[in-house]
């Protein structure tokens, strides 16, 4: 199944967007159709969701942000590769649970 063009062009613009409550409202779209994206649709969510959350300054945005590749994550294989934005983050400015979404998609910090 996929989501098509139009809409993956949409649910980016929100995900990219400038105004934190269309950020938050972008990742929970990607959670929400998380089943329906085909590997391709996968890839570019989460890597825009990847690269977002990793300079996103509003903790409960970013939650929200990797939560969202979990959820891909449960439907497609998430490449490694995607997520190593997510690397940059510094693990003691996050709370437990983005704690253990980022420990649940195997990222480790050095």
């Amino acid at each position: 199944m996929a989501v098509g063009a139009e809409h993956l062009v949409g649910l980016a613009r929100r995900i990219l967007a400038e105004a934190l409550d269309e950020r938050e409202a972008g990742a929970d779209n990607a959670s929400d159709w998380a089943r329906l994206f085909d590997q391709e649709e996968a890839d570019t969510v989460v890597r825009l969701l990847a690269i977002m959350a990793s300079v996103e300054p509003d903790g409960r945005v970013r939650e929200a942000q990797l939560n969202a590749i979990l959820e891909i994550s449960e439907s497609v294989v998430v490449g490694m590769e995607l997520l190593h934005p997510l690397r940059r983050l510094t693990p003691e400015l996050l709370d437990a649970e983005q704690l253990g979404y980022l420990d649940a998609l195997g990222i480790e910090f050095e």
